[in-house]
C-alpha cells in the first residue's frame, strides 16, 4: 500500500497490526495483486478477495473484504443515498460499511469481453474506529484498484487518481 492508503487504513480502523487470517482448512489467506489480475482475466466467476483482520480480534470477522470483479457495462447511477467521488467512471460510498469504484479496463474470460472493473470493499462496521469516514473508504480501494489497475495494464484508462480528491455529494 502507499504511505495515504496505510494511513487511511490505520484510520479506518485505529490500529497498525494487521493479518489476512486463515482459511477454513487452516491455509493461510494469500492476496497478491497478479493473482487478483490473473482471476479477473480468467472468467467472470472466477474472482479472489482480500479479506484483512486486526491482529488482536479473536472474533474471526474480517476488518474487510474487497473483491474485484470484470464488468461489461458501466452502472447506472444509484438511486440509493450515496456519496459519489470524482474518481475512475463511477465511486462511491454508502452507510457505514461500503465502498465502490467501478474502473475502466478491458478484460476477457470465459464469458466474453468486458470494459469494466468493479472493485467493492465493505467494512465490519462493528470494527470501524469511531472516526472513520467513507472518504478513509475510499482511499484504501483506490489504493489497491491501482494496484490492480497497473497489473491489468490499464491504469491510464482506469483514471485512479493518486489522491483522493473531496466528495462530490454528501
Amino acid at each position: 500500500m502507499t504511505p495515504a492508503g496505510a494511513a487511511a487504513l490505520e484510520h479506518l480502523s485505529g490500529t497498525d497490526g494487521f493479518t489476512e487470517g486463515d482459511t477454513a482448512q487452516g491455509k493461510p489467506n494469500t492476496f497478491s495483486v497478479s493473482l487478483a489480475a490473473s482471476r479477473i482475466q480468467s472468467g467472470f466467476e472466477n474472482r479472489i478477495q482480500c479479506r484483512v483482520y486486526k491482529v488482536k480480534d479473536k472474533s474471526g470477522f474480517p476488518l474487510l473484504d474487497i473483491d474485484f470483479e470484470p464488468r461489461k457495462e458501466k452502472p447506472g447511477s444509484s438511486t440509493n443515498r450515496v456519496v459519489t467521488y470524482p474518481v475512475a467512471t463511477y465511486a462511491y460510498t454508502n452507510g457505514e460499511s461500503g465502498a465502490y469504484i467501478y474502473f475502466a479496463c478491458p478484460t476477457e474470460g470465459d464469458e466474453g469481453k468486458g470494459s469494466f472493473v468493479k472493485a467493492s470493499m465493505f467494512i465490519n462496521a462493528g470494527q470501524a474506529s469511531a472516526g472513520s469516514t467513507g472518504k478513509d473508504r475510499m482511499t484504501v480501494l483506490n489504493d489497491v484498484s491501482r494496484a490492480v489497475a497497473r497489473e491489468l495494464g490499464c491504469a491510464a484508462e482506469a483514471k485512479l487518481p493518486t489522491e483522493i480528491p473531496e466528495p462530490l455529494t454528501g
